[in-house]
């Protein structure tokens, strides 16, 4: 998430100067807070058309009728009911009809959005078993008229079987054999420059100069660096948010989306990424798609020309959500404190969504089983998760997983303790909110481990002492007994977010290695976040643009090229092909994508875990990682009496990833501010 967290006793937004700001930038974005002010600005919808060449049919409206949300369905849907949000004019509902009258499909309603809400219509239509995929014809009979007339011709396809279409990965998941990497578009290469200022789109600033600024980068510079990312060993692609950012400034990093259903044009076309899905697929990479339920860009249409007020929580001023996670299992916490975290807005561009609206869950349910159905997802990954509203949170995931059973899901909970992100999980014992809560439907299977990256990046840097230096990262992870399966866990050393792992550990290559073969090997799903393998630095600062650099290369007229192997510096080179050869290991390791983790309590700066595969089978065997960290900045000489369960004498193992053959004997000297990694 594009953070901007300002602490409220430190904040200038209690002073008059902070009000009058806020108004401004409140009346800048198109939006008001309060719920009794003037009609916003009116924000004409945008049809959702490609340029690009489109094989899923689209919906065509007609007359008054300017857009449907979704522009199209499929027959086979677990869920046999559908909602369609019609965008019109000043005519209100008025009669429709199917026509011809189609066998299996019912037009159950035809209401306003919202009160008094004459610009946009809910359509709700039922599916019967006997319903065949086609385009079907809806008629609108206007007041005062007895003539019928075509209004919007509607594609419904069949939903597609995952496993009859090669390739494809939709609702296929993740796991730990899996190794994502993170990338933010407008920062990884600008491989159409025709696209980098979009006519009539509110920000044209393009300056590679400006942290804040857009840069150009786009889903066709992904599309032509795929061996780059392939050559890392990664098998899963999250990209920061892809969706439509018409925001005056700072659009670049696109957590405030302004169309549910259409990909910014300035990093390409709904078609586009839909290819890029696919040629990923063909290459056994999943992508994951980054979404936001907590809040939308005040710019969006159905927020700037309300589809209904209740959709938003408003305030008589701006108001900002205290980021107190906490404060939802606090056992001694306020109601108002809850409350603000909940309701309170990320930011001022980003009015805070209510997910109690039922027609705002069916549009959010619906826009996001579109995006999997249409792409082909292999999951997504859930922005600020523990902002919107629980009970609506587990009904969304309830709804993904009854239609892809298999689909990853894995929820940003940006907190800095073991039970403060179990709470949100599975299942957890910890879980405080009411049955009623428990039975909308299931926890997350997985979150963004902040907790272990936190114990990585602070113990590796520290000394060890009785809860420090090592002994924080074995603590951290003991505590996994408050996760249903802590192996689903997303596990990280940096993100868009914090600071760039190479500054955190010093510019030390040694403790950064080290951290990488502990972040590979340790229990959960590895991230890489986009240019740490190629040493980039910097400390976060507010909001984090200075750690979303340009990869080299990506531009014309870089003077180094990752992509071309050119004009890296030898320490970048070299650390570049350690990730590499870590990432083609891992991808092959069975120890570290089904293996058992199981650890030691550090001792003498020494940390020693293993990865075990048990196969009933003779002819596979089982297998084996031992894994010992030396964290002194002297050599250790470590014997194997106490590892003996994990350590049998006289094997012949390979040190990864290496692959060199060396003998398992009763003692070894490991190097200092290393981690050894042997495999059998």
């Amino acid at each position: 998430m594009k953070s901007n967290r300002i602490p409220a006793q430190n904040g200038w937004i209690h002073s008059r100067l902070g009000w009058a700001i806020t108004i401004c930038w409140l009346t800048m974005w198109g939006f008001s807070a309060n719920a009794n002010s003037g009609k916003p600005n009116k924000v004409k919808a945008k049809a959702t058309e490609d340029t690009q060449a489109e094989d899923t049919p689209m919906a065509r409206c007609y007359g008054n009728i300017v857009r449907v949300d979704p522009p199209c369905w499929w027959v086979g849907m677990e869920d046999t009911t559908l909602q369609l949000l019609v965008y019109t004019d000043s005519e209100g509902a008025g009669a429709w009809r199917i026509a011809p009258p189609t066998q299996g499909l019912q037009l159950q309603s035809v209401r306003p959005a919202g009160p008094g809400k004459r610009e946009y219509l809910w359509l709700d239509l039922v599916m019967q078993p006997d319903f065949e995929p086609q385009t079907v014809e809806f008629q609108r009979l206007h007041p005062g008229s007895n003539q019928w007339k075509t209004v919007l011709r509607y594609p419904f396809g069949r939903k597609s079987d995952a496993n009859a279409i090669a390739p494809s990965l939709k609702g296929a998941g993740w796991s730990a054999a899996d190794l994502v990497y993170l990338v933010m578009p407008d920062r990884f290469a600008n491989g159409d420059t025709s696209n980098d200022r979009v006519p009539g789109m509110r920000e044209q600033q393009v300056d590679r100069g400006v942290d804040q600024a857009r840069h150009g980068g786009d889903l066709k510079g992904l599309l032509q660096n795929l061996d780059y990312i392939q050559s890392l060993g990664v098998t899963a692609l999250w990209l920061n948010p892809v969706l439509e950012n018409d925001l005056p400034k700072e659009s670049y990093h696109g957590y405030a989306s302004t169309d549910l259903y259409r990909v910014d044009p300035r990093l390409g076309t709904n078609a586009l990424y839909k290819e890029l899905v696919s040629k990923c697929a063909q290459r056994g990479i999943k992508v994951i798609m980054d979404i936001v339920h907590n809040h939308w860009g005040g710019t969006h249409p159905l927020l700037a020309q309300p589809v209904d007020s209740g959709w938003v929580h408003r305030w008589p001023s701006f108001t900002r959500s205290n980021y107190r996670a906490i404060t939802q299992m606090d056992p001694y916490a306020q109601d108002q404190d809850r409350a603000l975290m909940r309701r309170g807005w990320f930011d001022h561009p980003m009015p805070d969504l209510d997910q109690t609206n039922a027609d705002l869950q069916r549009y959010m349910i619906q826009n996001n089983l579109w995006w999997i159905e249409y792409a082909g997802l292999a999951g997504y990954r859930i922005d600020t998760y523990a902002y919107p509203d629980t009970r609506f949170m587990r009904r969304w995931t309830a709804a993904m997983q009854r239609e892809y059973p298999s689909l990853g899901l894995v929820g940003e909970v940006w907190v800095h303790s073991v039970p403060e992100s179990a709470f949100w999980t599975e299942d957890c014992p910890l879980f405080r909110e009411p049955d009623s809560v428990r039975l909308a439907g299931p926890g997350l299977a997985s979150v963004t481990d902040f907790p272990v990256r936190i114990a990585l990046v602070e113990g590796l840097n520290e000394k060890m002492d009785w809860d420090r230096g090592l002994r924080k990262i074995y603590t951290t992870l003991a505590q996994d007994f408050l996760y249903k399966e802590a192996a689903r866990n997303l596990v990280f050393l940096d993100n868009h977010d914090v600071s760039r792992a190479w500054s955190e550990f010093r510019e030390d290559a040694s403790t950064a290695l080290m951290a990488y073969k502990m972040l590979y090997t340790l229990r959960g799903v590895p991230q890489l976040y986009y240019g740490s393998e190629l040493l980039f630095g910097n400390f976060s600062s507010l909001g984090g643009s200075n750690v979303r650099q340009d990869m080299p290369g990506g531009w014309i007229g870089d003077r180094a090229s990752v992509f071309e192997n050119r004009g890296l510096d030898t320490a970048t080179a070299a650390f570049l092909a350690e990730i590499k050869q870590l990432g083609q290991w891992r991808k092959g390791s069975e120890a570290v994508a089904k293996g058992q983790f199981e650890h030691y309590i550090p001792e003498d700066e020494v940390y020693v875990y293993a990865r075990t595969v048990s196969n009933s089978s003779a002819s596979s065997g089982n297998r084996h990682l031992l894994v010992l960290v030396n964290g002194s900045a002297s050599p250790k000489r470590v014997t194997s009496e106490r590892y003996a369960k994990h350590w049998p004498l006289g094997v012949e193992v390979r040190e990864q990833p290496s692959g060199l053959l060396r003998r398992l004997d009763s003692e070894i000297t490991l190097p200092p501010r290393t981690c050894t990694l042997l495999e059998w």
